[in-house]
């Protein structure tokens, strides 16, 4: 073996050490990005719900008789 070898290999742990640091940390990010995606679907998914039931709330208040005339009061 030469002995320049052992020299080169040095530098060479050292990148592969840097590479492995920025991997993990892109796997971090990876990570946090993915839970962020759940965290805002599950929200999306609850607001949507809320929605729905709102709206259904707001159809059935004007479906009755008290809406239909307070309506009609303030038209006159």
């Amino acid at each position: 073996m030469p002995a320049s070898q052992p020299r080169s290999s040095a530098p060479n742990l050292a990148r592969r050490d840097i590479l492995m640091e920025r991997v993990e940390s892109a796997a971090g990010v990876a990570a946090r990005d993915h839970a962020l995606r759940i965290a805002l679907d599950e929200s999306l998914q609850a607001l949507r719900q809320e929605t729905a039931r709102t709206l259904s709330l707001v159809r059935h208040q004007r479906t009755t008789h008290v809406y239909r005339r307070a309506v009609s009061q303030a038209a006159l």
